[in-house]
């Protein structure tokens, strides 16, 4: 993101009614994790969060910090997605974000234990809803081998990473997780701790969506976010929407997936094995825990 286009984010009307609205673990209150790139702020913050915000009252956090590289972004996204106020993920996947090791992170981070069982009784994982910006493509060509910055002590603007070292040692560790557990596969022959390229962290992002089973669902710009909104309700629970104009209030009796989730009936996320957990036992998920049930093309 230029200096330019960050300044733009930084004095958005709606940005900076978002960040004075960003729920986090110290309120106590049920939120979801917005994990987007810096530069599709425009559509994610701009339009869908601020949106989902103001007229429906989802409870949101994302990194408010815009300084161009935030030293404190590792642990505070650590934290609040551990801190068991975090009932799911709402993130915006384009390339950008695919080939970003940043996002990749936090996207693998929400399938771990820390993130879902040990702290928010979630099993498996946390739900995902991804929101399609653009369809990914093949990383292919010069840009295929392209460093991602990963463990490199340096920006490309000559800024020095101090978190350099922690960012590789949690990259590393959350990767070999959910090899363990065989939630990415395929990934294991392509990264082997070395030099994490673009085509390598897209790799791994394409592992995590088919281990999460998208399903598609076409939404053009300009529609309403109900769907979305409902969604997001199916797989966080209606908890992450505040109390404002009735919104997260339902008088409507449960229907399909939200009466058999309420019965403990698992099978309707289509998940036909369950992962093993801590001591080799299989743990059965909770419906609705550890999958995407839509994407949304937006552009």
């Amino acid at each position: 993101m230029t200096s330019e286009e960050n300044r733009r984010r930084k004095e958005d009307a709606h940005v900076k009614y978002l960040k004075g609205s960003i729920c986090d673990k110290d309120k106590g209150k049920p939120f979801v994790f917005v994990s987007y790139k810096s530069e599709d702020w425009n559509v994610a913050l701009h339009k869908i969060v601020y949106s989902l915000v103001k007229d429906y009252g989802l409870n949101v956090y994302f990194d408010g910090c815009f300084d161009t590289h935030n030293s404190m972004w590792l642990e505070q996204f650590k934290e609040n997605m551990e801190s068991g106020c975090c009932k799911g993920v709402l993130a915006f996947l384009d390339d950008e974000y695919a080939t970003s090791y940043t996002t990749v992170l936090e996207l693998m981070y929400s399938q771990t234990y820390n993130s879902s069982d040990e702290n928010t009784g979630i099993e498996g994982g946390l739900p995902v809803v991804l929101i399609m910006l653009k369809g990914l493509t093949e990383v292919s060509g010069e840009g295929a081998g392209e460093d991602t910055g990963l463990g490199g002590r340096f920006y490309p603007d000559g800024t020095k990473n101090i978190n350099a070292g922690a960012e590789k040692k949690l990259f590393d560790e959350t990767f070999d997780e959910l090899v363990e557990r065989k939630i990415l596969f395929n990934a294991k022959y392509r990264y082997k701790k070395e030099r994490l390229s673009k085509v390598k962290c897209s790799k791994i992002t394409e592992e995590l969506i088919a281990y999460l089973k998208v399903h598609g669902h076409a939404y053009q710009q300009g529609d309403s976010l109900h769907d979305i909104v409902q969604v997001i309700k199916e797989a966080c629970g209606e908890d992450v929407f505040g109390q404002k104009e009735g919104v997260g209030q339902t008088n409507s009796p449960m229907v399909g997936k939200e009466r058999d989730s309420a019965n403990g009936d698992s099978s309707v996320v289509g998940q036909e094995s369950s992962p093993k957990g801590q001591g080799g036992k299989k743990k059965r998920r909770k419906a609705f825990g550890t999958s995407c049930y839509t994407l949304y093309d937006v552009l």
